[in-house]
């Protein structure tokens, strides 16, 4: 009986030592917004308080792809693109995050955007500053 115990803890201690559980190769799961693509349709705020729908011509679209993404101007039709990174929101905006360009967005005209609502087909963006606009899309079909 002691031979057959001695071999069940030496088994065990073999497979607990030989277990890394730390080393997964695993890939790092993909950010929020990867593989979507998202049109414009509102703007508001501002020190005004504007408050503007966009016509069909003019919604600026913006798609995410892993780690990757690209902005298109609308009525221009000139577009940005580069990486972006996802970090952690400011103090006081509960159930957010942050967006970082490796550039700035011209639809935007910066590289920040705080993420406050991305579910529901419908994303809202905002600026990082006071008085500053939302921006609402739609995620495309």
């Amino acid at each position: 009986m002691r031979p057959f115990l001695l071999l069940i803890v030496i088994l065990t201690c073999i497979a607990i030592t030989s277990c890394n559980k730390n080393n997964c190769e695993c890939e790092p799961p993909p950010p929020p917004l990867a593989h979507t693509d998202w049109k414009m349709v509102n703007y508001s705020g501002g020190l005004a308080g504007v408050n503007i729908d966009l016509p069909a011509d003019q919604q600026h679209t913006l798609s995410f792809a892993l780690y990757r993404f690209s902005a298109t101007s609308r009525p221009s039709g000139s577009q940005t693109n580069g990486s972006f990174s996802i970090d952690a929101a400011p103090a006081g905006y509960d159930d957010a995050f942050m967006i970082k360009f490796d550039r700035p967005v011209p639809i935007f005209a910066s590289d920040q955007l705080i993420v406050v609502k991305n579910r529901n087909d419908s994303l809202v963006l905002q600026l990082n500053v006071a008085d500053s606009y939302l921006y609402t899309f739609t995620k495309l079909k």
